[in-house]
């Protein structure tokens, strides 16, 4: 895959999800158990941590180290912990930083990049924009009223 797909997929799918993000009505943006037990506001302080991580991880690649073994389920659970007291503006502000910063870090990549990596960074990066946008969806399809 070339840089150049990994920064369109990653702005496409960027978009569709901060548009999902936005459509959450403000007083349903902190109600518990929206996605899995997190609230629409929990879940912006995970996908900031995680496009932190696929930052740390082109680094890596770059310096030629592999990823390190972690339990993904505990690190959820420690962010989630660590970030639950967000308001929402924080949330939309780290995200929007660490977004920033992923689309700098993606421009410091070779031309092509091996596969695995590509894989690596769509984990959490696109393909994580994906399977959120879609809780997202599911979460307003069955608790935002039908307009008429």
């Amino acid at each position: 895959m070339t840089r150049d797909e990994m920064r369109r997929l990653t702005e496409e799918r960027w978009e569709a999800l901060r548009l999902g993000i936005l459509a959450v009505p403000a007083d349903q943006r902190e109600t518990p158990n929206a996605i899995g037990y997190w609230s629409v506001k929990d879940l912006l302080g995970h996908l900031a941590f995680w496009e932190t991580y696929a930052i740390e991880t082109i680094a890596r690649v770059r310096a030629d180290e592999p990823d390190p073994q972690v339990d993904v389920e505990a690190i959820n659970e420690r962010v989630y912990h660590e970030r639950r007291d967000w308001t929402w503006d924080d949330g939309i502000a780290a995200l929007a930083e660490t977004h920033a910063a992923l689309l700098d870090a993606l421009a410091t990549l070779p031309e092509t990049v091996a596969d695995d990596v590509a894989e690596r960074l769509s984990d959490d990066s696109w393909a994580h924009y994906d399977e959120h946008l879609d809780d997202i969806n599911a979460y307003l399809d069955h608790n935002t009223p039908a307009t008429t």
